[in-house]
């Protein structure tokens, strides 16, 4: 008995459902103009966001343009540093940046052909160099090694100084 009690709940429970599912025509009217309201109400926020953001964006060139000419006016009353004007390459680490003369030959200089002409430089450091022009890295002197310690001298036997003078 309990278990047709169940069943016949589930048929009832379906119907009802269906039921509530049926609209009359103003509810369904109703409801189209709702949806159609909320979609117009959208389209308004963000046409409004939209307008908001375009005016926002001419602000900001506004305080771009400002920014930029404050800087550009205080760059003209900057006093130049010497070097500036000259064009020297800043001072970056310990050691001087060399400066070294163009490798120009003079016509009577030039050999016959291109092949006899030496070559002033190697590509490596052609490209070191233009690094340390540009200042990209500190220029760097070559390290000497030091010896802890004086190399010892040995004659050896049957070798003597006075071979060497005789010469």
């Amino acid at each position: 008995a309990g278990e047709s009690d169940c069943a016949g709940d589930g048929v009832s429970a379906a119907r009802a459902a269906r039921a509530a599912e049926r609209k009359t025509r103003a509810e369904r009217n109703r409801l189209t103009r709702r949806k159609a309201h909320e979609v117009r109400e959208a389209r308004r926020l963000a046409a409004k966001s939209l307008d908001q953001q375009l005016r926002r964006v001419a602000a900001i060139a506004r305080e771009v343009e400002q920014a930029e000419r404050a800087k550009r006016e205080a760059d003209e009353h900057r006093p130049r540093r010497p070097e500036e004007l000259l064009g020297v390459p800043k001072k970056l680490g310990r050691f001087k940046q060399r400066t070294e003369p163009w490798a120009a030959l003079l016509s009577d200089e030039l050999p016959s052909s291109l092949r006899a002409l030496p070559p002033d430089s190697t590509l490596l450091s052609d490209r070191y160099r233009s690094v340390h022009r540009r200042n990209l890295m500190e220029p760097r002197m070559a390290q000497t090694r030091k010896r802890r310690y004086a190399l010892k001298e040995y004659t050896k036997k049957g070798f003597k100084e006075e071979d060497w003078q005789k010469l």
